[in-house]
């Protein structure tokens, strides 16, 4: 009965290795078996002396052709542990010069001091050489003129960009000519591409549907501002610049009021 029982184990042996016949699958069956079994080289160097290792100086060559592996996986892992550290230093420069900006912001004492914030901390801070603001709503315009504020009526502005209105949150992207003339009127070179930062602040209490004017950071690239290119800086932007807006407004309706 046990001999029965031991050729059936035989048999069972050999359809299993029958399985493996074809070469490619044999060779991963064996390469899976050395992975899950790391030391089975070290366990059987006695039996490594009829093998064909792919250098001339047999075990040593393994040992050799592993360390270099090691190597240049610590090479790889180096690398990229070199570029995780540049993004985050390069976050970490972003993160106190939005600080910085915020904080200038909020200590603006009057409108034309924000713009002039705002406008410096950009050009300077964060190397944007082409800022302008188009203001719709006189109760958010500086009380000095400057040259990269330009004014123009609700009504008129509707009628002449109706594209920016197509846009009541930050938009990053390309500009047709015309659009790029209105938005950077005094700018030389032409903007490809540009963000919009609407300015949609509450004043005296009351909310707008619409923009009351747009903060333009352009470039002569087309491809520096993307549609889909992270907005978080933008964004955080826009709602400091509103706050700071519905507030200074408040003080200048009452210096205006005092005036009189």
């Amino acid at each position: 009965m046990s001999d029965i029982k031991t050729t059936e184990r035989r048999l069972r042996k050999n359809q299993k290795t029958q399985t493996l016949s074809d070469p490619i699958e044999l060779e991963q069956h064996i390469l899976n078996y050395l992975k899950a079994n790391p030391d089975f080289l070290y366990n059987h160097s006695k039996d490594l002396t009829g093998l064909n290792l792919p250098f001339d100086q047999g075990l040593n060559s393994l040992v050799t052709r592993q360390i270099k592996a090691l190597r240049e996986r610590n090479i790889t892992l180096r690398r990229k542990i070199n570029e995780l550290i540049e993004i985050a230093t390069t976050n970490e420069n972003i993160l106190n010069k939005t600080f910085a900006l915020t904080m200038a912001l909020f200590e603006a004492n009057s409108l034309d001091s924000f713009y002039q914030r705002l406008y410096d901390h950009l050009k300077e801070e964060f190397q944007k050489e082409n800022v302008h603001f188009l203001i719709f709503n006189k109760q958010i315009h500086p009380m000095q003129k400057k040259d990269y504020i330009n004014y123009t009526e609700l009504e008129n502005a509707q009628k002449n960009v109706k594209f920016l209105f197509t846009h009541t949150s930050v938009f990053c992207g390309l500009l047709r000519e015309k659009e790029a003339r209105i938005l950077f009127p005094k700018q030389l070179k032409i903007i490809r591409s540009a963000a919009l930062i609407p300015l949609q602040p509450s004043l005296a209490g009351k909310s707008y549907s619409t923009p009351q004017g747009f903060l333009s950071i352009g470039s002569s690239d087309p491809l520096y501002f993307k549609a889909k290119q992270g907005q978080t800086f933008l964004n955080q932007l826009q709602q400091v610049s509103n706050l700071c807006l519905a507030k200074l407004s408040e003080s200048k309706a009452s210096v205006k009021a005092h005036q009189f």
